[in-house]
């Protein structure tokens, strides 16, 4: 499982063609692979493009509202190895489930 970091605090955006994506399918079932463009920073009104680095994926969390200013370091996605998403899901829903009591 991994966590995508703010490089630094700004707004971000989900890459249109991951938007997308993310519009037509259900949850945990975007695949992004290394070198996809996922993320746009937009900072002192210059955007920058930022690409996925590591093992491909399913993305199953986005954690910031697009346009919102996030800190630096705060999560921006959720990736993780496809044949463990399963499980990922899983613990999600337990937590939410152990919160609400």
């Amino acid at each position: 499982m991994l966590n995508l970091p703010a490089p630094q605090r700004a707004r971000y955006f989900l890459a249109p063609e991951i938007s997308i994506k993310m519009e037509k399918r259900p949850e945990g079932s975007v695949s992004v692979e290394s070198g996809d463009e996922v993320l746009i920073m937009s900072l002192m009104k210059r955007d920058t493009v930022i690409s996925y680095k590591g093992v491909p994926g399913a993305l199953y969390k986005v954690y910031f509202k697009s346009g919102a200013a996030v800190e630096q370091g705060s999560p921006l996605l959720g990736i993780c190895p496809p044949d463990k998403l399963q499980y990922v899901q899983k613990v999600i829903q337990r937590i939410r489930t152990e919160w609400e009591k």
